[in-house]
């Protein structure tokens, strides 16, 4: 017994021209392509580029820091910004890799 039958190419054709009528007043700012890039602008900046930030101002504070207390909450700010760095390169290279 198939409860769910597969489509016809017909039932295919009208779909896609639903989805393409559907998605015709996209364009300019609101297009797939721009939405994809800023999107992934922000990623980068929010995975990549503040956790560098805070490992290199961290990193400077954790060297000229004189108390010992400071000197370990630096550290351990710098070190959880760096394990954020590397597990975002690895992800990164495993999904250009497989994807």
């Amino acid at each position: 017994m198939q409860l769910i039958k597969s489509p016809t190419p017909n039932v295919i054709a009208e779909l896609d021209a639903a989805y393409g009528e559907y998605n015709s007043d996209f364009v300019g700012l609101l297009g797939s392509d721009f939405t994809e890039s800023i999107g992934m602008v922000l990623l980068v900046i929010a995975f990549a580029v503040l956790p560098l930030a805070v490992l290199v101002v961290f990193l400077i504070l954790s060297i000229r820091a004189k108390a010992p207390a400071y000197k370990k909450l630096f550290t351990t700010i710098y070190i959880t910004a760096a394990a954020e760095l590397i597990i975002f390169a690895v992800v990164i290279i495993l999904l250009t890799v497989f994807l």
